[in-house]
């Protein structure tokens, strides 16, 4: 997963750090396979393989300012895709400066006709 992160940060510029242990509160730290900054929660998103081990403190990790966004088991054989990375970083919105926000946010991508509505026949 990193690997494909560290081409977004090569492509889109994305501040992109990982793997790595955040101090949420003096009781807990959580595991991050990558953080994005500036994206998502304020302090950014917490990219992980597997959430499971952090539903329990999904409450206690927003208040803190962070996101968290589980991506899957990794496969490597996928490409690093622009299109769909920007589509992310587009879900989680910008939580930088304003000032600072990347022009690519404006990306439209065509997924196809209705690829998200039911067939209409």
């Amino acid at each position: 997963m990193i690997d494909r992160w560290t081409e977004a940060r090569s492509d889109l510029g994305v501040d992109v750090v990982g793997p790595l242990t955040i101090k949420i509160s003096e009781a807990l730290s959580v595991h991050a396979d990558i953080l994005v900054r500036n994206f998502g929660g304020p302090k950014g998103t917490i990219g992980v393989v597997d959430d499971t081990p952090l539903r329990p403190f999904i409450k206690e990790i927003w208040e803190a300012g962070y996101g968290v966004s589980e991506f899957g088991p990794p496969n490597e054989k996928l490409p690093y895709d622009r299109a769909a990375t920007v589509s992310c970083l587009q879900d989680w919105g910008w939580s930088g400066p304003p000032e600072y926000a990347p022009n690519w946010l404006e990306e439209k991508h065509d997924w196809g006709p209705n690829w998200d509505e039911p067939d209409q026949d």
